[in-house]
């Protein structure tokens, strides 16, 4: 465990304290302090623990070293990519909103109009939160979070945005399957059979139901809600990927122990 101790070090240093200091809030001696980033003795997990939060770093970094931050000139890439690709999605909705309008109006199907109305409004708001946060966080240099509330927000965000798709799924499937139908029918390009029944409609209207009232009558409280999903996403996605970056290989030499006065005797 050579690298653990390379990360103490280079940890305490970036603390501008000396292994005295430390050995002294950690109630230890100087000598295991240097034993420790040396190499020559290992903390035990308890002393990790105790180690970090004296250096103000997470134990992950001590074990693992400090997470490797893509540059900045990748970040901006990468937000200038997605960002791109978010305007192409918010010009395709507004293209496809008046067409499927007219649908509706020429052949009475709502299917289309349904699942525009219930999956377009969350899924943008989505990529607005998860855009928003992510350029907050780039030009800005902020350092993101990487403790146990990122991971709680990341795992509320995804189950909200499951739980919120997974009930839409069965209108998803039965509206998208008689849309088909209607386009068959419409352009006599052939038919297909009616695969599902009225009870079979209502059920699956009982089962989306709460998704539909949220995104209609509740739309901006809907779309508030997705958006901070999408931050929340991204922000714990890049908390979670800074603590399990892999490790960083410990430099061959160790640095020699501070000096010790003649006095000083280790315990």
């Amino acid at each position: 465990m050579a690298g653990v101790g390379s990360n103490i070090r280079t940890f305490r240093k970036k603390r501008n304290m000396t292994q005295d200091e430390l050995a002294q809030r950690l109630f230890v001696s100087r000598q295991t302090v240097s034993n420790y980033e040396t190499g020559k003795s290992n903390p035990d997990i308890d002393m990790l623990v105790r180690i970090a939060g004296e250096l103000e770093a997470d134990v992950n970094e001590l074990i693992f070293g400090p997470a490797q931050k893509p540059g900045r000139k990748k970040e901006l890439h990468r937000l200038a990519v997605q960002s791109t690709f978010f305007l192409m999605l918010l010009l395709a909705a507004s293209w496809l909103r008046p067409v499927i309008d007219q649908w509706t109006t020429d052949t009475f199907d709502i299917g289309p109009l349904a699942l525009y109305l219930t999956l377009t409004p969350p899924l943008l708001s989505l990529a607005v939160g998860w855009i928003a946060v992510q350029a907050a966080c780039v030009l800005t240099g902020a350092r993101r979070i990487r403790t146990g509330w990122a991971r709680a927000a990341f795992l509320a965000a995804a189950l909200v945005t499951a739980a919120y798709f997974l009930s839409l799924l069965p209108l998803c499937v039965v509206r998208g399957y008689g849309t088909v139908r209607m386009l068959l029918l419409h352009f006599e390009k052939g038919s297909l059979p009616r695969l599902f029944s009225d009870p079979v409609y209502a059920a699956v209207a009982r089962i989306s139901s709460p998704a539909y009232v949220l995104v209609t009558f509740r739309r901006y409280e809907t779309c508030a809600l997705f958006a901070a999903a999408g931050g929340a996403l991204w922000y714990g996605r890049r908390a979670g990927a800074e603590v399990t970056a892999p490790p960083r290989s410990a430099p061959e030499n160790a640095e020699a122990p501070d000096s010790v006065p003649p006095s000083s005797t280790p315990r």
